[in-house]
């Protein structure tokens, strides 16, 4: 027989003599073996070695393993007297054999002893690692941090160098003043820890003087928007929220349902908008709207609709197809980090001054809700239809023109008169 040792967990050397048992004549000619070394290369693979069997009919070995005793359901061949083999399935018990064979494979030695290989619990170590979507601007700079770890993460913990911090995956930080700042990620998980750091990672430049030529105002419709960014305290908790009810369904909120997820965040420090756009996934209204056979190309396409009012561009596409795909980034986490991408991106200022007005359109519309007593859970199931309607109507026509904002928010009551 074919000499084996089954894995143990440190590399060693081992030997010993084995005896090839054969059948009928015209075996192969009997010859001791010596398992000459045996290494573990990582938790689920093992190399074996044996000495070559000096008889001219053999032409390779066969290694053959299974799950179960004497049941071997793969099979490697190989002219080699080593190999390795990935065990998949962790803490499992393999059963494995060799033989030696000659080209027809007609004539073959009886299998080997039979050893056995439990794999141990696959434990990889954390890598930390993150990267920026921008890494200099003029001040205040948003700046969308992806984290991009490999590992189990169950929490982060960034650190901004302007003495913020955050747990979220995808973290959006503003800098305020000039200055050069150093980003560290910390990551933890059920196999350690480990940090990342950029040093001098960003570079926040002091906006220029009017007189100089430069302006850090672009002029959209009737308004400014300054730095490509609304500003964040414009931007509290209902208006993030509204921002995802839009970038996900399309339609201004009902009253009810913004007040629930600001709740969430105003009260639980758990909560932030990506979980806020991640529960929004377990509801059937949206389930219903990204079946989870939609592709990932055809959510993106909706997205940029839904954010930018137009097709998405080639360059784009295939940046966040990429994201989805590698798993850098979840669904959620897309629409999360889109919408903060928008806001500064220099291209889009036209789209995310039309993103703006529509989001301080679903604001009034939800407000006139409460105002009025319009309760999303007392309406009959047809109203419920019509409300969500209208709240995709009455944000149909809103441009980047402030004065289709205004229309549509004076246009309010009469919409919803039907549900008084």
């Amino acid at each position: 027989m074919l000499g084996l040792l089954e894995k143990n967990t440190r590399r060693g050397e081992y030997s010993f003599n084995a005896i090839l048992r054969y059948g009928a004549a015209g075996c192969l000619i009997v010859l001791p073996l010596m398992l000459l070394s045996f290494s573990a290369n990582a938790d689920t693979t093992v190399t074996f070695a044996w000495d070559a069997v000096d008889d001219s009919r053999v032409d390779h070995y066969e290694l053959n393993y299974g799950l179960a005793s004497g049941q071997y359901e793969n099979q490697i061949i190989t002219n080699l007297t080593d190999i390795s083999i990935d065990l998949i399935g962790y803490e499992k018990t393999y059963y494995i054999a060799v033989r030696a064979c000659d080209s027809a494979n007609t004539v073959c030695s009886d299998y080997s002893n039979e050893v056995s290989v439990t794999t141990s619990a696959k434990h990889n170590p954390l890598v930390a690692d993150f990267s920026a979507s921008v890494s200099s601007g003029i001040a205040p700079l948003s700046v969308i941090f992806s984290e991009q770890s490999i590992g189990a993460v169950t929490s982060r913990n960034w650190s901004f160098g302007d003495g913020e911090t955050s747990g979220a995956g995808t973290a959006v930080h503003t800098y305020t003043a000039p200055g050069r700042y150093t980003v560290s990620l910390t990551v933890s998980g059920p196999d350690g820890s480990d940090s990342e750091t950029k040093v001098a990672l960003i570079n926040v430049q002091e906006a220029a003087d009017s007189d100089s030529g430069t302006t850090d105002a672009t002029n959209v419709g009737s308004d400014t928007v300054m730095n490509f960014v609304v500003d964040d305290s414009v931007r509290d908790n209902a208006w993030r929220v509204a921002e995802i009810y839009i970038a996900t369904m399309s339609y201004a909120p009902d009253a009810e349902g913004l007040e629930y997820w600001v709740n969430r965040i105003d009260n639980d420090s758990a909560w932030d908008p990506t979980r806020v756009a991640q529960s929004f996934f377990d509801q059937t209204l949206v389930q219903e709207l990204y079946p989870a056979d939609m592709d990932d190309g055809t959510f993106i396409e909706a997205l940029y609709f839904n954010v930018f009012g137009r097709e998405v561009d080639s360059a784009g596409y295939y940046y966040w197809l990429d994201e989805l795909q590698s798993g850098r980034l979840q669904r959620n986490e897309m629409i999360i980090a889109l919408i903060e991408g928008g806001w500064v991106n220099a291209d889009a200022v036209s789209d995310m001054a039309r993103f703006a007005n529509r989001v301080e359109v679903a604001l009034s519309f939800s407000d006139y809700q409460s105002e009025y007593g319009i309760g999303y859970g007392a309406l009959t199931p047809q109203n419920q239809a019509y409300l969500r309607q209208v709240g995709q109507d009455v944000l149909n026509s809103v441009t980047d023109d402030a004065a289709t904002r205004d229309s549509a928010i004076a246009s309010i009551p009469e919409r919803l008169a039907a549900l008084l």
